[in-house]
């Protein structure tokens, strides 16, 4: 990344393609994404490979971001403002990132800007752009939503309401509905997550419905 922050793109992509390749690691996935980011803001294709190496990977916040990355963004010059949001998101400079997430029209940027604060430890800031994502028509946006808005309230203790949360999320990426089903299994993990600190009586896999 030093590299990178020099300008020299080359020998940046040369050393994290090294490391992304060193196997299915949280460093290596780390490695691709910002890989990708790099990638991405160059203009390169092969940003697709990178990410779908992420989302294939094992980090619990770079994998879904990945899936939902693929399945939502599209590489137009009148959405310049996302793409280089994405492009310091995934390179490390957070700041920038939520300042053109702002900016963007796009709605996968607000969830991403919620993502992104969470990440960056603001969680409080993180819920509002996230429920608002919650209630889009756009089912991929909307599970995604539900994976770290599962966790805010988790970490709060709402425990009822992050139960309510998941499951709705689950079932809009499920592929037995309209939704892909490549955030499942983050879903799951946000699930176990949950049930790992609250007993049945609480909450508890019987309460699941399939989302109207």
């Amino acid at each position: 990344m030093e590299a990178y922050r020099n300008g020299d793109l080359d020998d940046a992509m040369n050393a994290l393609r090294d490391v992304a390749e060193t196997g299915r690691t949280t460093v290596a996935g780390h490695a691709a994404a910002a890989l990708a980011g790099i990638e991405l803001g160059a203009g390169l294709m092969n940003c697709w490979d990178s990410l779908d190496q992420v989302a294939e990977g094992e980090d619990p916040w770079l994998g879904p971001l990945a899936g939902v990355l693929l399945a939502e963004l599209e590489l137009r010059e009148d959405g310049r403002s996302l793409l280089r949001g994405v492009t310091a998101q995934l390179t490390g400079d957070a700041e920038a990132a939520r300042a053109l997430y702002a900016e963007a029209d796009e709605e996968i940027a607000t969830v991403l800007l919620g993502n992104l604060l969470i990440v960056s430890g603001d969680l409080v800031a993180a819920e509002e752009p996230l429920r608002r994502a919650l209630r889009s028509d756009n089912n991929m946006i909307a599970g995604y939503a539900g994976h770290p808005l599962g966790h805010v309230l988790i970490s709060r203790n709402e425990l009822e309401e992050a139960g309510n949360v998941l499951s709705d999320a689950f079932w809009r990426c499920h592929p037995r509905g309209t939704g892909p089903d490549g955030l499942v299994p983050w879903v799951g993990v946000r699930i176990g997550e949950l049930l790992a600190g609250t007993s049945c009586s609480t909450w508890s896999m019987t309460s699941w419905k399939p989302a109207a």
